[in-house]
């Protein structure tokens, strides 16, 4: 709906650096003392970059639909969703390789 009022490169634009001050936000949540104010503090930051993340998804199909081709716009989405799908299966492995190697901020401010 609001990809229409916006376009969807501002939309993913928006998303993008909600996502991008979540994901900084997260990395300094160490310092945040005490475990309620530590959980209350990640739950909020989580829900910033999930507004980012479904944000920046129906637009980044989108903008892959527009740059294509009519008959080739199937396989730019399914490229697209290739990419989030490939993000998803390695960055978990990679954030916990950057957590043994760092600590606790280098998976968060590298994202």
């Amino acid at each position: 709906k609001y990809i229409h009022v916006m376009g969807a490169r501002k939309f993913l634009l928006t998303g993008a650096c909600f996502c991008g001050i979540g994901n900084l936000s997260f990395g300094f949540l160490n310092h945040v003392n005490g475990s309620v104010p530590f959980f209350w503090s990640s739950l909020f930051v989580r829900v910033v970059v999930a507004f980012g993340e479904s944000a920046m998804t129906p637009s980044a199909y989108a903008l892959a639909a527009q740059q294509v081709e009519r008959k080739n716009q199937g396989k730019a989405i399914s490229l697209a969703e290739s990419f989030f799908g490939a993000g998803t299966i390695f960055g978990p492995s990679l954030g916990g390789f950057m957590y043994e190697a760092g600590g606790f901020q280098p998976p968060f401010l590298v994202a």
